[in-house]
């Protein structure tokens, strides 16, 4: 044999050798490294399912406590729970929900529309409109939308919230909602003797809801209703129940509730229509108002230009719906906020001692010569003793259920991976009782999370402001939510974050300073009550007894 045959035949069986020792290698390296990688987990179900009914009957029987008794034997562990008609995700860890939040953009909040549709009589048509939009939250439309720029109703409702509930917008709105409050209570029939005036929650109510409404929504609401107030806490009242979509004739009376605040809306709103009609050449000035006594703030002109644009999906009905939930938003859950918060303060004499300390620094000086006290809003919201009672109020009293569903792709929760489509709920409740997330005092002064307590949110003082001067005094506290992500979370979290939250924190703050600062409020009979029907809507509801005695203070700002 021809020695260059012998040696091309030597190479050929070489380099196969080489080859399938090199394909040999690469398998065993892939095998090893998938084995020592882990395959994402899936979320674990959660015990004691029924057939069928799975798990619905114990989490309807004792939400507060179903949650928390898996948030502790389960900690860290995604749970599948089977409420009958759908399985939820139940994230357990709040490290796993500062990841979502962070990840938001790449989830859906439609779980969350089915609540708004049930709840406020949403139409058919507009909920298939809606239900199309598949643009996102963002400003750029996500890769393969085909929805017309005036049609993403998500990213329009959504993007209108934060632009004129931040800003310059912000500062308007809050300075109505201060006037406005502000006269209320300045000309309220009240002596310096103590004299009843029945429910603090319904004191409370009735002074939020038409200072709110009239900066918001104008006055021209309640000429078409002067019955609203009581009419929209009626509907309220209903709304846990009205939440569960079940049929009108289970609930004919919360529907009905619901029913004549729709007709007080749409009677408005045709109202403006006709106005518009009778006055076209104020349209475009009143388009660059921030205010105006019939169409309101800024938010509602704007949204119902944006209604115009998608007709005739956006029916007179749907328009109703949809402003019966942005009244519901910005009314509900701060009015019942701003009661707890004003309640703990009156229920512990230290706390309100160093309540009416702190708000003496925010006082304006008195230039009506009504001898009313009045506070800069800005100054109250900074304070660091303010920002903490406000922060523990949503702590204990916040109980809302945030539902989103990866919208593209699986996602990953630390080692943990939810498919496409399945609805992730996080439970505020069980996280603001993270003993691990919050201050808890000290062995010799314990302060358990199941108590209320003004200062869990303030530290030591320890480095300068950046924006204070070297010389000027430092105060010994300031407000911290370090150590919080995940677990404090009243607000729910990313992209989706409830975008009235800063207009929301005036409200409570001011409307406590103004209350407690003019006037001596003490509690009378058995104690308030939470209404658990509200757990998974947000703050949670008000019940039992809150009568209280009032008179105005002799002296300014005196305790």
């Amino acid at each position: 044999m021809d020695a260059p045959i012998v040696y091309w035949l030597l190479f050929r069986a070489a380099s196969s050798l080489f080859a399938y020792s090199l394909i040999v290698f690469l398998l065993h390296l892939r095998n090893r490294q998938a084995k020592s990688t882990p395959r994402p987990k899936k979320p674990v179900e959660a015990p004691n399912g029924l057939p069928v009914l799975g798990h619905a009957v114990a989490f309807s029987k004792d939400q507060a406590g179903f949650a928390m008794a898996l948030k502790k034997r389960f900690n860290g562990i995604p749970l599948r729970l089977r409420l009958m008609v759908m399985d939820i995700v139940f994230l357990t860890d709040p490290d796993h929900i500062g990841s979502l939040f962070r990840r938001s953009t790449e989830l859906t909040n439609g779980p969350y529309r089915k609540f708004v549709s049930s709840t406020f009589g949403v139409p058919r048509d507009f909920q298939k409109f809606f239900a199309a939009d598949n643009s996102g939250l963002s400003r750029t439309p996500l890769p393969g939308s085909n929805v017309k720029p005036e049609h993403r109703v998500d990213y329009l409702m959504h993007a209108f919230i934060v632009q004129f509930m931040t800003g310059k917008s912000l500062k308007f709105l809050a300075s109505r909602f201060t006037e406005n409050m502000e006269e209320r209570l300045c000309n309220l029939d009240c002596s310096h003797e103590f004299e009843g005036h029945g429910s603090l929650y319904d004191f409370v109510k009735k002074n939020m809801f038409h200072s709110s409404v009239r900066a918001m929504f104008g006055t021209h609401l309640f000429e078409v209703d002067p019955r609203f107030c009581e009419h929209f806490w009626e509907f309220e009242e209903g709304m846990p129940e009205l939440a569960k979509g079940l049929p009108r004739w289970m609930y004919s009376k919360q529907y009905r509730a619901r029913d004549r605040c729709i007709l007080t809306v749409r009677q408005w709103q045709k109202s403006l229509g006709a106005r518009r009609n009778d006055e076209p050449e104020t349209a475009e000035e009143l388009a660059k108002q921030e205010y105006d006594d019939f169409f309101g703030s800024a938010i509602v002109k704007k949204r119902h230009s944006a209604f115009s644009k998608m007709e005739p999906h956006m029916g007179p009905d749907a328009r109703a719906s949809e402003d019966l939930a942005l009244l519901w938003g910005a009314n509900s859950n701060a009015t019942h906020a701003a009661f707890w918060l004003i309640y703990s303060v009156l229920r512990d004499p230290a706390t309100e001692a160093r309540f009416l300390s702190e708000i003496r620094a925010a006082e304006i000086p008195d230039q009506a010569g009504d001898s009313f006290v009045r506070y800069d809003i800005d100054a109250l919201c900074t304070n660091p003793f303010l920002q903490s009672l406000y922060a523990e109020t949503l702590r204990l009293y916040v109980a809302n259920i945030v539902l989103r569903s990866p919208r593209n792709t699986d996602l990953a929760v630390g080692d943990y991976s939810i498919k496409r489509g399945e609805i992730i709920a996080t439970m505020s409740y069980p996280m603001h009782q993270d003993e691990t997330r919050y201050n808890t005092g000290t062995p010799e002064e314990p302060r358990p999370l199941s108590d209320f307590w003004a200062e869990r949110f303030l530290v030591p003082n320890d480095a300068p402001n950046e924006e204070q001067e070297p010389d000027q005094a430092r105060p010994a506290e300031k407000f911290s939510l370090k150590g919080t992500e995940g677990a404090w979370i009243p607000y729910g979290g990313g992209a989706n974050m409830c975008p009235g939250r800063y207009f929301a924190k005036q409200e409570m703050t001011l409307m406590a300073a103004l209350l407690i600062g003019n006037f001596e409020v003490q509690l009378v009979g058995d104690s308030a009550e939470i209404d658990w029907r509200y757990f998974g809507s947000g703050v949670l509801g008000v019940g039992g007894n809150s009568k209280f005695l009032i008179r105005r203070r002799s002296v300014k700002g005196s305790a």
